[in-house]
């Protein structure tokens, strides 16, 4: 058996052991699509804010919304900014840890590091995730 061939068998193994659901693009953009939506639906009449909208969803098409019990130390995340509501903003870093409070450590550029509990949070999406999509929408559209 070929090395390409154990690591399709097991990324197989790991999908059907993993009781986690998978989410298909088409649902990740749906979900995505909600969330930018009704975040900036109240603001979207501020000058920034359209130009910001676009971005957004320009950026988070490699993220995917998640629950924060999915969310672990090193995931790459995005969350919104929303307390310049005039100039909503995504804003992306890196968890780092977690306080007693719950709130997560998140390392931004350079090495702020700021505590945030937002409202919405989406992780980007790995390699190994998005073969795994890939390789369940083509078995499913067979």
């Amino acid at each position: 058996m070929s090395a390409e061939t154990e690591k399709i068998q097991n990324i197989i193994k790991s999908i059907s052991e993993n009781k986690k659901e998978i989410r298909t693009l088409t649902q990740i953009k749906t979900l995505t699509d909600e969330v930018v939506n009704d975040i900036f639906d109240e603001f979207i009449n501020y000058p920034r804010n359209p130009d910001n909208k676009m971005e957004a969803f320009e950026i988070l098409k490699d993220f995917q919304l998640i629950q924060y019990s999915d969310l672990f130390k090193g995931d790459t995340v995005a969350y919104f900014k929303t307390n310049e509501f005039w100039n909503i903003k995504l804003v992306i870093g890196k968890v780092v840890g977690q306080n007693k409070k719950g709130f997560y450590s998140v390392k931004l550029k350079g090495s702020k590091i700021v505590y945030v509990l937002p409202k919405y949070i989406f992780r980007k999406l790995t390699d190994e995730e998005k073969f795994k999509i890939q390789l369940i929408e083509a078995v499913f559209t067979l």
